[in-house]
């Protein structure tokens, strides 16, 4: 028979930065910083969890898109107005088990572009 300890660890992360297809995570200069403990308040479980590996996975031609984590803060570093970097990782327990993989959507806006009329996006 099954034992408690036999059942599985559920970790699961949750997409940042974009909600109801809005853009939350938005620069009009060439960094954006969030912390730890924001991109892990949407992930389950809600408590225990660090976040690993994180890696720009999509950015727009010619942004030079760039991300690194230390002190608990990732920063991501792009040209000002070159649009959206996706930025990977992975929430991990204290037990070192992994969740899946998780996704954040920062916008870096120019200065004659509002989120509410979004500069990449194109609208019927």
């Amino acid at each position: 028979f099954p034992s408690h300890d036999m059942e599985p660890t559920v970790i699961v992360g949750k997409n940042d930065g974009l909600s109801a297809g809005q853009y939350n995570f938005v620069t009009y200069s060439n960094s954006y910083t969030v912390s730890e403990s924001t991109l892990l308040q949407n992930d389950f479980p809600t408590t225990g969890l660090t976040a690993s590996c994180f890696e720009v996975i999509y950015s727009t031609l010619g942004n030079n898109a760039t991300c690194a984590f230390t002190n608990s803060v990732l920063t991501v570093n792009a040209n000002a107005g070159s649009g959206l970097v996706l930025v990977k990782y992975y929430p991990v327990n204290a037990n070192g088990q992994f969740g899946n993989a998780t996704y954040i959507f920062i916008q870096f806006l120019s200065s004659n572009c509002n989120n509410a009329n979004n500069c990449n996006i194109v609208k019927k």
